[in-house]
């Protein structure tokens, strides 16, 4: 062991000196620490902190270089504010791609994604849709009814529009495009 003669400066001086010390000097019990130990501790947490921030800045550099990395794989003209549906996607892909990378094992499932607009164009789709192959069912049933009058005027009936057609429901939509690639 070594001896080691320090002056520290009064509370009312600085922060840093005899103020500082006090707390680490002082135990649970009414004995006090020798400074040595407590010097020691003030020495543990500035290395454990240090290890911290070294750690901070070289997950820092690592995730930089990963986003360039990334940057140089995706256009990031594809990310436009037109397409919100296509950036959240292509975001939660460039997302759980990180946290594979990283071994991290909590993903965000990619189907559970639904924007209102995507939502509203799937109803709209699916409602096409579905009134198209009424109107395809109502045509071949017309022209099944006019060959068999052997008539040479053809007969066609329509079906009222709602007729046969359902809205479809969220689920049904989803159940619909869930094999979507994007």
């Amino acid at each position: 062991m070594k001896k080691l003669e320090i002056n520290l400066r009064e509370a009312d001086e600085s922060d840093y000196g005899w103020a500082y010390l006090e707390p680490y000097l002082e135990k649970s019990d009414s004995k006090r620490r020798p400074a040595y130990q407590a010097l020691e501790q003030i020495f543990r947490e500035h290395e454990m902190y240090k290890a911290i921030a070294e750690n901070m800045a070289s997950m820092q550099e690592k995730l930089s270089d990963q986003l360039d990395k990334i940057q140089k794989e995706v256009h990031f003209t594809l990310l436009r504010s037109g397409d919100a549906e296509k950036s959240a996607r292509t975001l939660l892909h460039l997302w759980n791609s990180y946290n594979f990378d990283n071994n991290v094992t909590s993903y965000l499932p990619m189907e559970q994604l639904l924007t209102p607009p995507m939502e509203k164009a799937m109803n709209e789709v699916g409602k096409y849709y579905k009134e198209l192959a009424a109107k395809k069912r109502s045509r071949s049933e017309s022209l099944t009814i006019s060959s068999e009058d052997d008539s040479p005027t053809v007969q066609v009936q329509n079906l009222p529009e709602n007729e046969g057609a359902s809205a479809p429901t969220n689920d049904d939509i989803r159940h619909a495009f869930s094999n979507w690639a994007d």
